[in-house]
C-alpha cells in the first residue's frame, strides 16, 4: 500500500526538486490520513534542516520498507534508521522516535515508553541515545554516566585510545537506564518516584552559622533543614501520582525543580552569611557597616527568590484540588475544562442541598441528609455557626462566585470548541505566512529569512514574540491576536511600499 506520503516524494522526484524536504510545496499538511499536527510540526524541524540534497538516503529507507511490502512507513526503526546518519542530528532523531510510535501504536507514546520498550529489548544503544537526554528523575550525573555509556557503544575504538575502561562505563549507563524504568513502572502502578535531592554546602552554612552565633554548628542540619523543603514537594507529588496518574510526570518534573531551586537557595543564604560577621561575634569596633547593608539586601533579594521558589509548591497544590491553570494550549484543554466545568456545576448542587438541609426545622432531619451527603460532624458544624451577619450555611456570595465560574467555563469551551472546530487555516502573504494553530491556540507568522529590524519591532510592537521551538512569531490565537495580524499587515504594506 502506498501512501499519499511516498507519492508526494516521488512528486517531488518527477519534478527534479532536489530538496525533498520542501514537502510544504507539495501540499503535504496535517489534513492528509498519515499525519497529526503534532507530527507534522516535528517533521517540519527536520524539513527545514533538510535543504539542498537530491535522492537521500530516507528515501532509499522508505523505499526499502516498500520492497518488504510493509505497508506502515513509519516502522523506520525497524530498517535501522539512525541519527548517524547523514540528514537527521540527535534531536532530530529522538523527536521522529516519538512520531514512530505514536504512529505505531495509535495513541500518545513518550519517550519513557521508548526507553522501556528498549531496555526490555536489550537495546541498549536506543535506550541510552534518548534517557540521557531526560531532565525527570534524573540527576546530572546519572546523564553524564549515560551519555558516556552511549559514546562507548558508538565510538569503542576513540574511547579505547582514550584510556577509558568501556565495559565498566556501558554497564554503569545500563544500570542507570533499568533503574530509570524500574521507577518509571513503580509511579505507573501507584507507587511514588525516586526523590531526588542536590547537594547543600555543608562547610559554608557552617562557617555562616560561626560568624552569626555562639552556638555550636550541627552537622549535617541545614542538608536535613533542606530535605524536609523537598520532602514536602515531593510528598505533594505523591499524592497527585495516586489521585491523578496522568499528570504524574510533570508533578514530579515541579518537585524535581522546586528540590534544585531550594539547594541554590539555601547555598546562596549560606554564602551571603559568610559575607560579614554578627557585631555580636566580632564586636562594635570598627565594623563595617556598609558591608553588612550590601549582606542585608542579598539577604533580601534571597528571600524574593525564596518566595517565588514556594510558587512552585503551590502549582502542584493547584493539581491536586483541580485548580490548576489550564492553558489553551493543553492539548486535552477541552477535556480539562469540561471536567472543571462538570465539578463547578456538582459543587454548586451540593451547596444549595447542604443549605436546604441547614435550614430545615428539625436539626435531626437536617443534620442526617448532610451525613449522607458526605459531610463529617466538624463540617456540619461550622455550616451551622452564624456568620458575622447571622448567616448559616454557604452565603449567597459564594453560590454566585461559583455560579459565575459556571458561566466563565462554559464561555471559555463554547470559544475553543468553535476555534478547534474551525481547524489550522493557512494565508500566505508574500513576505510571509499565517498559520492560525488550533492545536496549540496560536497564531503563527513565518518568514523564509531573519525579518529586518524595522520588522521584528511591528511585531512586538503587536505582541508577537519569536518562539524558537516553532521557529515562528507567535501570540494566543484570540480576536485580539487577529485585529494584531491586521495592523502587521498594513504596517508591513507601508514598509514595502518604502522600501
Amino acid at each position: 500500500m502506498r501512501t499519499k506520503f511516498m507519492n508526494l516524494l516521488e512528486e517531488t522526484l518527477d519534478k527534479e526538486n532536489t530538496d525533498l524536504w520542501l514537502l510544504d510545496k507539495t501540499n503535504l499538511s496535517h489534513d492528509n490520513d498519515y499525519l497529526d499536527e503534532k507530527q507534522y510540526n516535528a517533521l517540519l524541524v527536520v524539513i527545514a534542516n533538510r535543504k539542498g540534497i537530491g535522492k537521500t538516503k530516507f528515501m532509499d529507507l522508505l523505499e526499502k520498507a516498500l520492497d518488504k511490502e510493509n505497508t506502515d512507513l513509519w516502522l523506520l526503526d525497524k530498517i535501522e534508521l539512525s541519527h548517524d546518519n547523514d540528514y537527521l542530528d540527535e534531536k532530530q532523531y529522538n523527536a521522529l522516535l516519538v512520531v514512530i510510535a505514536n504512529r505505531n501504536k495509535g495513541t500518545e507514546i513518550k519517550k519513557s515508553d521508548i526507553v522501556k520498550e528498549a531496555v526490555m529489548e536489550q537495546n541498549w544503544k536506543k535506550a541510552l541515545q534518548i534517557a540521557k537526554n531526560f531532565r525527570i528523575g534524573v540527576t546530572q550525573d546519572q546523564r553524564i554516566k549515560m551519555e558516556r555509556a552511549y559514546e562507548c557503544i558508538v565510538h569503542p575504538n576513540f574511547y579505547q585510545q582514550m584510556g577509558t575502561d568501556i565495559p565498566k562505563a556501558i554497564e554503569q549507563g545500563k544500570t542507570i537506564v533499568k533503574e530509570y524504568v524500574e521507577n518509571i513502572k513503580k509511579i505507573r502502578e501507584g507507587n511514588h518516584m525516586k526523590r531526588v535531592y542536590y547537594t547543600i554546602n555543608e562547610k559554608s552554612a557552617k562557617l555562616a552559622h560561626e560568624m552569626m552565633s555562639f552556638s555550636e554548628y550541627k552537622s549535617g542540619s541545614k542538608t536535613a533543614e533542606y530535605q524536609q523543603y523537598v520532602n514536602k514537594a515531593y510528598d505533594l507529588a505523591d499524592k497527585v501520582a495516586e489521585a491523578k496518574p496522568n499528570e504524574s510526570d510533570r508533578v514530579y518534573m515541579l518537585a524535581e525543580r522546586y528540590s534544585k531551586k531550594m539547594s541554590e537557595y539555601i547555598n546562596t543564604e549560606s554564602h551571603i552569611g559568610t559575607l560579614c560577621p554578627s557585631v555580636m561575634i566580632s564586636g562594635a569596633g570598627n565594623f563595617p557597616v556598609r558591608k553588612k547593608e550590601k549582606q542585608n539586601q542579598a539577604w533580601e533579594k534571597n528571600h524574593q527568590f525564596f518566595l517565588e521558589v514556594q510558587g512552585i509548591l503551590s502549582k502542584i497544590e493547584n493539581v491536586i484540588y483541580g485548580k490548576e491553570q489550564i492553558k489553551s494550549s493543553d492539548n486535552n484543554a477541552v477535556e480539562k475544562l469540561t471536567e472543571k466545568l462538570s465539578n463547578l456545576k456538582n459543587k454548586q448542587e451540593q451547596m444549595k442541598a447542604a443549605n436546604k438541609a441547614v435550614r430545615m426545622k428539625d436539626l435531626e432531619k437536617g443534620n442526617e441528609k448532610l451525613k449522607n451527603m458526605g459531610y463529617s460532624d466538624a463540617q456540619i458544624k461550622q455550616l451551622r455557626e452564624p456568620d458575622f451577619c447571622g448567616r448559616i450555611g454557604y452565603p449567597d456570595y459564594e453560590l454566585r462566585n461559583n455560579n459565575s465560574n459556571i458561566h466563565r467555563i462554559e464561555e471559555r469551551l463554547k470559544i475553543l470548541k468553535a476555534e478547534k472546530e474551525h481547524g489550522v487555516q493557512k494565508t500566505e502573504y508574500g513576505l510571509f505566512r499565517v498559520i492560525e494553530n488550533t492545536d496549540i491556540m496560536r497564531l503563527q507568522i513565518f518568514f523564509e529569512d531573519k525579518p529586518k529590524l524595522e520588522i521584528r519591532e511591528i511585531l512586538k510592537s503587536n505582541g508577537f514574540r519569536w518562539t524558537p521551538s516553532n521557529l515562528a512569531w507567535q501570540r494566543q490565537l484570540t480576536n485580539n491576536a487577529r485585529y494584531a495580524l491586521k495592523r502587521v499587515i498594513c504596517k508591513l504594506k507601508e514598509v514595502q511600499e518604502i522600501n
